[in-house]
Formats: structure tokens, sequence, C-alpha cells
């Protein structure tokens, strides 16, 4: 399993680290907003037979008031790709690929006060790669997303097909 780094990547003073690694059988995402930025989120996942809620990673005061709930089709729908928009400090919009469908943008499209918004997206391909979600946060928001790419070969991917892609990973971020 290998890490692609959290965007915006610039750890802030009082950032923490949140880690979901391994945690790839998403059933659900709960994104908070609180006016232009995302205030929290948290996973929902089975493990071992069992549903488990992760802690919110965000406010210290948990959810803020404008709450979306993603629910996927889980076992037969994951996640294939994550992407969205961020400035220098903050996330600002997400979109969910899973194999069913397309969930988002949430959040806007916009940067304040004239911060300029880049793009990211983490394809993990049409197989069940995803290996979880990690990234940065502070006491008011949620400051950056990353995933976790479990590269696997199977009958539809070959060794070499997972090698190229890994190239095309390390090509995006140099």
């Amino acid at each position: 399993m290998f890490k692609i780094k959290s965007l915006p990547a610039e750890r802030g003073k009082g950032d923490m680290a949140w880690d979901e690694k391994g945690h790839s059988e998403i059933s659900q995402i709960f994104i908070s907003l609180d006016r232009d930025y995302f205030s929290c989120i948290q996973f929902q996942y089975f493990e071992n037979g069992s549903l488990v809620l992760s802690p919110p990673y965000g406010a210290y005061d948990g959810h803020g008031p404008t709450l979306y709930t993603v629910q996927f089709n889980y076992p037969s729908e994951f996640l294939t790709r994550v992407s969205g928009k961020y400035t220098y400090d903050h996330l600002r919009s997400i979109t969910f690929t899973t194999n069913k469908g397309t969930y988002g943008p949430y959040g806007g499209n916009n940067a304040r006060h004239g911060l300029e918004l880049f793009e990211f997206n983490f394809n993990m391909g049409e197989n069940k790669q995803f290996g979880g979600f990690h990234g940065l946060y502070h006491s008011r928001a949620l400051r950056s997303i990353g995933v976790y790419i479990n590269p696997s070969a199977t009958t539809q991917t070959s060794p070499g097909e997972i090698s190229e892609s890994k190239a095309d990973v390390v090509k995006l971020w140099t």
C-alpha cells in the first residue's frame, strides 16, 4: 500500500494529522461545511463484519451547520476516484467517484480573498484499490485530504499496468 500526499500539503501551526489507513470498506462519508470551508469529515466502514464509525476530523465541536451524507451501496460499490479543489490553506471542494456513480462536488468552487485555487485528482482505477484516507485538521476545520492506494494484480490488471500507474502517480507529484 502506498500513500498519496494530502492536499494542501503544507502543515500549519496547530494542525493535527489524521489517518484511516487500511479502512477501505467505506459505506458512508459524512461531510460538514461551515461557510466556505469544510468543518468536519467522518467515515463509516466495515471492519471484521461490523460497522465502525471513525472519529470526526475537523472542528473541535463536531459537524458544522451543513451536513452531507454520502452513502455507498456496500459491498458492490467502492471508491475509484477522489477529486476536488484547494487553496494553500484549506480544502475547498471534494467529489467522490465510485464504480457506480459520482457524488458531489461538495463545497465551493471559489477561493476566498483572491487566493489561487488548485485542483487534485486521486484516480485509483476501476479495481478495488482504495486503501483509506489521511490528512490534516485543526480546531476549526478540515485542512487537507489524501488517500492510500493498495495496488494488487488481479486477472484484470497485469503487474506491468500497476507499475505504469505508479509511474503516473510519481509524475503527477514531481
